[in-house]
């Protein structure tokens, strides 16, 4: 599910930049992946050159 893949994709481009999610942020995250492919790899993008 195309869900599944952005929230895994999502975990991982928080952890590579030191971001723990608190759980709080967990429906936030569901929200984030609900969203397209394109818009997913532009806030993976942004969260990556925010380091």
């Amino acid at each position: 599910m195309p869900a599944d893949r952005r929230r895994l994709e999502l975990h991982a481009t928080l952890t590579a930049a030191g971001i723990a999610p608190a759980p709080g942020d967990l429906d936030a995250i569901e929200a984030l992946c609900a969203l397209d492919d394109t818009t997913h790899v532009a806030l993976r993008r942004w969260i990556d050159r925010a380091l």
